[in-house]
């Protein structure tokens, strides 16, 4: 759960919501909806949760504005049943800003680091050019938003691919063979027999340590079967 935002919360340094995750059975998504709902995290509703939670943690890591963040839970109301106002996602903004003030601080370094050398390199090392703007007041425009979301998401598409190609070298066509990759997710077909040792064979492959700064972060891996 959360990923890419156990990823921000290292880049920016982010000591308090680092600490929580040392509780196994934090829940990022449900603590989020409690900041923006200005409730106690045991009074969050399920759909507060889902629909809300997610979506804001998503949203604000990536420097989204609040009426782009309203308009994407409103734009599901159909579905889901759940609609807020400009002002409430305006407040609820500028509350996980303050539970979260070291977002700011990375948004500003990814900024600087744009500006002087236009580049974003992650802490696997993969380097990208940014062509956009260099001059002028660029704060959270196109260019800027890219390098924040590219900071984030690279490493976990990289640590995926890692994984899938060490499962492919050591077990596939063995213990199981490789179906499907959806975003952060992985489609294993085995022998029923095998479920559990294909299952223990692919979170093995998975679980690969990432250096940031001076922290070193890995991401629990979740494995089920039927």
């Amino acid at each position: 759960m959360g990923k890419q935002r156990r990823v921000t919360a290292y880049l920016a340094n982010d000591e308090p919501l680092i600490r929580r995750w040392e509780h196994p059975n934090f829940d990022t998504h449900k603590w989020l909806a409690s900041i923006a709902f200005e409730k106690e995290m045991s009074e969050v509703t399920k759909d507060e949760r889902n629909y809300v939670g997610k979506t804001i943690g998503h949203a604000i890591d990536k420097g989204t504005s609040a009426k782009t963040f309203m308009n994407s839970i409103n734009s599901e109301s159909d579905l889901t049943g759940v609609t807020i106002s400009l002002a409430f996602a305006e407040r609820a903004f500028a509350n996980v800003h303050r539970a979260r003030p070291a977002l700011k601080k990375l948004w500003r370094r990814v900024d600087q680091q744009l500006r002087t050398v236009g580049t974003i390199t992650t802490c696997w090392g993969r380097k990208r050019t940014f062509f956009g703007r260099r001059q002028g007041d660029g704060w959270l425009d196109h260019t800027h938003k890219e390098g924040i979301a590219h900071e984030q998401q690279s490493p976990v598409a990289d640590l995926l691919n890692m994984g899938l190609l060490a499962y492919w070298d050591r077990f596939d066509g063995r213990v199981g063979m490789l179906l499907l990759q959806i975003h952060d997710a992985v489609l294993i077909q085995t022998e029923t027999p095998k479920r559990a040792m294909a299952a223990q064979a692919l979170k093995s492959c998975l679980t690969i340590p990432m250096k940031i700064g001076e922290r070193e972060l890995t991401i629990p891996v979740d494995v089920s079967y039927r």
